[in-house]
């Protein structure tokens, strides 16, 4: 596999759903859990995200957003290393959004590189 050419990259985020709060101290434990295909959840759920980081030299800060879908920034979502890897977290309730469509803009930087991704998701009843 060939060397990323950016400075910096964001790699593909990971959605982990969890029905109750043993469900997801299960998926926080595990590197190796399954990320689901869809974007579409319960507002019963809390979703674990995860989001890999490459940078050439130090350590990149990464921010979250949490969007409506006309764009308007509801709120900032705390984002927490992950010991011993380039992943970041992203510990997401949904039991406070009303039913729509959001996003989750992902912004990471390091010195004067920077990257930005988003993830679209759908909240229903």
């Amino acid at each position: 596999m060939a060397p990323f050419s950016a400075s910096l990259t964001l790699g593909t985020p990971q959605v982990l759903r969890a029905r109750n709060a043993r469900e997801f101290r299960d998926l926080e434990a595990n590197a190796g859990a399954v990320p689901v295909p869809g974007r579409q959840f319960s507002r019963t759920e809390r979703l674990l995200i995860r989001v890999p980081v490459y940078g050439r030299s130090g350590d990149p800060v990464v921010t979250a957003k949490l969007v409506t879908a006309l764009g308007h920034i509801m709120r900032d979502v705390p984002v927490k290393s992950v010991p011993g890897s380039d992943v970041r977290e992203i510990d997401l309730p949904l039991s406070g959004l009303p039913t729509a469509e959001y996003r989750v803009n992902l912004t990471a930087a390091s010195g004067l590189a920077r990257a930005q991704d988003s993830l679209t998701f759908r909240v229903t009843p």
